[in-house]
């Protein structure tokens, strides 16, 4: 039965994340323009197999340029013949400038050879995937119908997700630390290429992913990483992080991958350490848990839930700071696109910032109708001192949470619950409005599209009849 749900796992997981790395894969390969009714007449006859074998051609095309530069290195190293020599220096300087030219006509050749071969292949490749050589990859998973269809998929992937998350917690909690790293390496990994492109990629210094490689550390080496790291990763687990779900209200959305990646952040780190802490069948961690103490007499201190927790937050935000105030400080100023944590919630309006600008001017720190300036030492003062109050005030249930089941188990049905009612109100308010908007100005644009490129024909033909 494990092995059987291991291999249902993995084979569910693979599937995911093979479809989202193909569909990545091939946006990222389409990027040429096949245009010329010429080569896409060229390109059927590929298809249908009456065009000549493209990696042979390629092969002959390498060879010719490969004799050309031999014979252009063998002329240089013996130099001129006897009657070249014996002639006058206008003609040895026409017969190395010949040559020279010779070299360069073969060069544009094979280049141009190479462009040809590479537009057959994009054309093949579109042909095969949307079903017209001419329409690119892009353009194809923009349209209505295909944005559904993804749409579709990545909801019964978030669905099925959450199935797997209760059946692991509930009858396999020994493996629930496999399952968390194998959910969350591949999730992050397409987090960081998606934040990347948005140039939101400083997002991923914030504490939770630090938090997260230490949860992951103490899955897959708890014999080494000992008990202090695991208290590092269930107080801060459970504390700040699992906080940040009501920070920056996560919601459960199953089609969005990007909001179930910010809600498996904050909130499997919590589930994780409660089936270290208290679910049975799971004595590989309790050493790590429990150190010393029996089992009926496992517990935590407060001083020890503290230190520990506290010196690696200390040891994350200098570090933070070395690269976003010192490395990396001059790449951010010059430009505002980029955004960290930091920056996002000075120049958000509302939610958060509009919260701790209140609490500033309550204590005295800001003055009525003064803005955050992300630019400034104050602000990143502010904000610094800000960060460290609330991870002190969070890291305090923690220790309620390690000791008493029962307080553990609210705060995982509490923020779970929260992530579940912020869906249900985006899916309700937000997104049954604005996913009609989006498919009807996809099928507008995709019309205008067809408008355009018929017209451009249309005017290409008239020239060619005139």
């Amino acid at each position: 039965s494990c092995c059987l749900s291991c291999c249902s796992l993995i084979i569910l997981l693979s599937f995911s994340y093979l479809v989202c790395f193909c569909s990545c894969l091939l946006v990222m390969m389409d990027v040429g323009e096949v245009d010329d009714d010429s080569t896409l007449g060229e390109i059927d006859q590929f298809l249908l197999g009456e065009a000549v074998d493209a990696d042979s051609e390629l092969k002959t095309l390498v060879q010719e340029f490969i004799d050309v530069l031999e014979s252009d290195i063998v002329l240089e190293e013996t130099g001129p013949s006897p009657s070249v020599a014996a002639g006058n220096d206008g003609l040895e300087s026409l017969g190395k400038v010949s040559l020279s030219q010779k070299t360069k006509e073969k060069v544009n050749k094979v280049k141009a050879k190479l462009k040809k071969l590479r537009e057959k292949a994009t054309a093949i490749r579109r042909k095969v995937i949307t079903g017209n050589a001419s329409k690119t990859v892009r353009e194809f998973i923009k349209e209505a119908p295909m944005v559904k269809v993804i749409d579709k998929f990545a909801f019964t992937c978030g669905v099925g997700m959450f199935s797997l998350i209760q059946y692991f917690i509930f009858q396999r909690p020994e493996l629930f630390g496999y399952f968390y790293c194998c959910v969350m390496l591949p999730l992050l990994f397409v987090r960081y290429f998606v934040f990347s492109e948005d140039k939101l990629q400083y997002f991923l210094l914030d504490l939770c992913y630090f938090v997260t490689g230490a949860s992951m550390l103490t899955v897959i080496a708890p014999a080494y990483v000992g008990r202090n790291l695991f208290l590092v990763a269930f107080v801060l687990g459970n504390g700040p992080v699992a906080a940040g779900n009501l920070a920056w209200r996560d919601s459960f959305v199953f089609h969005n991958v990007q909001k179930v990646t910010t809600v498996m952040l904050h909130g499997l780190p919590l589930m994780l350490s409660y089936s270290w802490r208290w679910l049975p069948n799971n004595d590989r961690m309790y050493s790590v848990v429990c150190g010393m103490q029996e089992k009926e007499d496992c517990s935590a201190s407060i001083w020890e839930m503290i230190v520990y927790p506290t010196t690696f937050y200390v040891l994350w935000q200098l570090f933070y700071l070395v690269l976003t105030e010192g490395l990396m400080r001059k790449k951010l100023d010059a430009d505002d696109n980029l955004k960290t944590s930091l920056r996002w919630i000075t120049s958000s309006k509302g939610g958060l910032a509009t919260l701790y600008k209140r609490l500033c001017v309550c204590v005295g720190a800001m003055k009525k109708g003064e803005d955050f300036n992300h630019h400034s030492l104050k602000t990143k003062l502010l904000f610094v001192s800000g960060q460290l109050l609330y991870t002190i005030c969070t890291m305090i249930p923690t220790y309620f949470m390690f000791n008493y089941k029962h307080a553990h188990m609210f705060a995982v049905f509490f923020i779970w619950t929260l992530s579940i009612w912020n869906g249900a109100g985006y899916y309700i308010n937000v997104f049954s409005k604005r996913y009609m908007e989006k498919i009807d100005q996809l099928e507008k644009d995709q019309e205008e599209r067809k408008r355009v490129k018929n017209e451009a024909q249309r005017q290409q033909h008239e020239k060619k009849d005139s």
